[in-house]
């Protein structure tokens, strides 16, 4: 058994119902039924709590994750939370794989927050496996058939750069890279939607030309992106917005009071439950990424990604729109609770109101040169002066205008 597996493992063999398992790969494929092939009801991100509803056969565990219940692997979860210095040091084992290496390195950038040396540790080792890909692809005789031969002026000075503009496509990525290591090239793009175009092949400075031998098209997830240094240009519809970002959260921000409460904050009560559907909603439209991911493999092409991303989006749209219609309902519940709360006031603190006013603008005139906000201590002094016998439930009432000046 690889390293992996054994870490992996280890912490959740004595697994029991009721238990609560964290999930360690990047995305736990909640099945249908205890089977490798059965239907993927699910993708589950990293770190994610999961209860154990039952014991399957082989190692397999019925799950209920985000409310949804399926069959998981075992090896995949684990009692405690996954953290990204563990998956980091877990990477530089002795004699582990290129392959699992980079495994827990993505992992690790999956989980977010990471640091520079987990987001160059991935990128070193990404670039190392794509590498490997290509040497292995040739040994196996399993490259392109009709390989793709591209050429560059005679003029081109650097062969990164003269890599990029011989692999120009009709559409311009928003993020290009080129690797060379000896006579090997690999060049990414990524285009705005997250579409990832990964090209290697072989490069030929005396001719001038690249010889395409590998290709593929992938969605990274948005940190993975953040690592490879492609990340704050594009939209990942694979992932909830980030604040700022693409115009709308799962969230709404939070003095008056009614019932020991302020209307902003019953507002905000009152978004609670639709925000966590919401949460839940966006997680789950992840799934069609994964599916596609799984659907077309390496040998993906541009349409089927794209249909992947559309659908995700439309996916979130959903999700975007039922909040919406919460934040609608629970802004007219506040609206309802402010004014409610102004006639109860009004009628409990008005007049004692309009005498304060009046003492404060004789107070005022009495002294020109002093500003009239709570901000000034002077001014400070003659308003709470003339509201020292309000009660402490007008008080507030009263002077908020103040404090506004």
């Amino acid at each position: 058994m690889h390293l992996l597996a054994v870490l992996l493992a280890a912490a959740v063999l004595q697994a029991a119902p009721g238990d609560k398992l964290f999930v360690q790969a990047s995305a736990l494929n909640l099945r249908a039924k205890p089977n490798a092939r059965a239907t993927i009801l699910r993708q589950v991100p990293i770190r994610t709590m999961c209860s154990v509803v039952s014991l399957g056969p082989e190692g397999w565990v019925e799950l209920e994750c985000f409310r949804s219940r399926g069959f998981g692997k075992l090896e995949l979860l684990d009692t405690t939370a996954p953290t990204a210095g563990r998956l980091l040091e877990a990477s530089k084992a002795p004699g582990l794989p290129l392959s699992e290496s980079l495994n827990l390195l993505q992992r690790a950038v999956t989980l977010g927050n990471g640091t520079e040396e987990v987001r160059r540790a991935f990128r070193d080792q990404f670039w190392n496996a794509e590498f490997d890909r290509l040497v292995r692809a040739r040994e196996a005789n399993d490259i392109m058939k009709s390989a793709q031969v591209v050429s560059w002026p005679e003029d081109c000075g650097r062969p990164d750069w003269c890599v990029k503009a011989a692999l120009r496509s009709p559409f311009d990525g928003i993020w290009n890279e080129v690797r060379v290591q000896g006579s090997d090239v690999l060049h990414a793009r990524l285009f705005e939607d997250g579409l990832l175009w990964l090209r290697s092949g072989r490069l030929d400075t005396d001719n001038r030309t690249v010889t395409i031998q590998l290709e593929s098209l992938t969605v990274p997830d948005g940190e993975v992106l953040l690592a490879l240094g492609a990340a704050g240009r594009m939209r990942d519809a694979c992932r909830a917005p980030i604040d700022g970002v693409d115009g709308t959260l799962c969230g709404y921000s939070d003095n008056d009071y009614t019932n020991g409460m302020s209307c902003p904050a019953q507002a905000s009560v009152c978004m609670q439950p639709a925000v966590g559907r919401c949460d839940e909603c966006k997680t789950a439209c992840a799934s069609p990424c994964g599916d596609c991911r799984l659907k077309c493999g390496t040998q993906n092409r541009e349409e089927c990604v794209r249909g992947c991303l559309e659908a995700t989006r439309s996916c979130e749209k959903l999700c975007q729109d039922k909040l919406d219609d919460a934040y609608t309902s629970c802004s007219a519940k506040e609206e309802v609770c402010s004014n409610a709360l102004s006639e109860k006031m009004n009628r409990t603190c008005g007049a004692a109101c309009t005498q304060v006013d009046e003492c404060v603008s004789s107070r005022f005139k009495q002294n020109p040169g002093v500003p009239r906000g709570m901000w000034d201590k002077q001014g400070s002094q003659i308003i709470m002066s003339c509201a020292a016998q309000l009660s402490k439930s007008c008080q507030h009432w009263c002077l908020d205008k103040y404090q506004e000046h």
